[in-house]
């Protein structure tokens, strides 16, 4: 896994890498500490951010409001510290489409977390997550098995990408007013697919 992040590292060259290697020297990047053990106390991203303020770099791109200084009224709002950390994807901060340093340690801090054999941060809000993991898992006339009550970027989803719903009975919990989990005697015999479903949760 290290030896594949440091082939894909951005801007840096295999001979770059062997003179690094040759010399001792660690592959850390600018803004990341990766000689470092990776632990759950770690905060990869925040410590690249941090690290990225103290080089003075001198922004011009993205956002606008140039850490502040352009739109003293946003900087009021939301405070200095926030708007100072408010930086376009450039090398010491990895890339979300192409993650190699940072965004690759937070994600795998936060597969190990949640117990997942991966995890990946997203951007836009659930909605492009969701979409993402129907599109990706349930191709064009595959069956999905969904609860009643899915949220509507599912829904999207499978307009988008064909897939076809297969709906599972939610049992209604009476105290509180909604539907829960799902009510699985309800649908026994329905679908071994759904017994299947029913044993991996």
């Amino acid at each position: 896994m290290e030896e594949e992040r440091r082939n894909l590292e951005p801007g840096v060259g295999r001979s770059t890498r062997r003179r690094r290697e040759a010399s001792g020297q660690k592959e850390t990047g600018e803004g990341s500490r990766r000689d470092d053990a990776l632990t759950q106390e770690r905060a990869p991203i925040y410590e690249a951010l941090e690290a990225f303020q103290k080089m003075r770099v001198v922004p011009f791109d993205v956002p606008g409001h140039k850490r502040g200084r352009g739109n003293p009224e946003l900087t009021k709002l939301l405070g200095e510290t926030c708007m100072r950390l408010d930086v376009n994807s450039m090398k010491p901060l990895d890339n979300l489409c192409h993650p190699v340093s940072v965004i690759a340690d937070a994600e795998q801090l936060a597969a190990e977390a949640f117990g997942a054999a991966h995890a990946f941060l997203m951007v836009g809000g659930t909605t492009s997550a969701v979409q993402s993991m129907v599109l990706t898992a349930v191709k064009r006339g595959e069956k999905i098995i969904l609860p009643r009550n899915v949220h509507r970027s599912v829904m999207g989803a499978m307009v988008l990408g064909g897939a076809v719903p297969v709906y599972v009975i939610r049992r209604v919990i009476r105290d509180w007013g909604f539907r829960l989990e799902c009510a699985w005697k309800m649908c026994a015999g329905r679908s071994r697919k759904i017994q299947m479903l029913r044993r991996c949760l």
